[in-house]
């Protein structure tokens, strides 16, 4: 993706649409990759493939617009670097446990795991609200998963496999650290803002004063 030159101004305050997106479509992927365990057919790995490819190209739109907006010396008006840069490793670790999970995906022959198919659910409901939510400065919640995660975690019968549900927790917590990047009041927010306005106006002052040979008189 190359964004043209007008659009330049615009990336650091779009940064959290994009970051939706990329949450939205890891929801789908994670939610996708569960079906498939919880009900192995052909028609949900094909969709659990699609889904993949639409998370791949989530998370390089999403790459491209932050690495360009690090280097775009303008105010952000939604996430600030440290910001981003959280909420991207935690997206990544949710990303990895979806990929761990596929790896695990039963024969086409196994019996149906109806927990998981719940947390799937959970995942995909909770994760496009939270990308919403996101977009409109609000903070995610993930009462979904966390119900979800706990009846497949105390369901006595369930024999699926203890790894996917390790799997299940780390994306669980990777979705709270997101939170715990994004998530800030009013005044936190403006405060965020402020600081990251005066580290580029600083940075910018720096490279003015050096930006060229000193001389000498004489």
């Amino acid at each position: 993706m190359v964004f043209p030159a007008w659009e330049t101004p615009r990336l650091p305050g779009r940064l959290a649409d994009w970051l939706a997106d990329w949450l939205a479509a890891n929801g789908r992927y994670a939610a996708a990759v569960l079906r498939d365990y919880a009900e192995p057919t052909r028609e949900h790995h094909a969709a659990m493939r699609r889904a993949l490819l639409e998370s791949r190209e989530a998370r390089a739109t999403w790459q491209e617009a932050y690495d360009r907006a690090r280097r775009e010396p303008v105010r952000p008006r939604s996430l600030t670097s440290r910001e981003a840069q959280e909420a991207q490793e935690a997206l990544k670790g949710f990303g990895r446990a979806a990929m761990l999970m596929e790896g695990h995906a039963p024969r086409a022959d196994s019996r149906s795991a109806p927990e998981a198919k719940r947390f799937a659910e959970a995942l995909e409901t909770d994760t496009a609200k939270a990308a919403a939510a996101v977009r409109e400065h609000r903070n995610p919640e993930w009462g979904r998963v966390a119900e979800a995660l706990h009846a497949w975690e105390e369901a006595a019968a369930d024999k699926a496999s203890p790894v996917v549900r390790r799997e299940a927790e780390l994306q669980k917590r990777a979705l709270e650290d997101l939170a715990t990047a994004v998530s800030r009041t009013p005044l936190e927010r403006d405060v965020g803002s402020a600081r990251e306005e005066q580290r580029m106006r600083a940075t910018l002052a720096a490279a003015g004063s050096g930006s060229g040979p000193a001389h000498r008189g004489g």
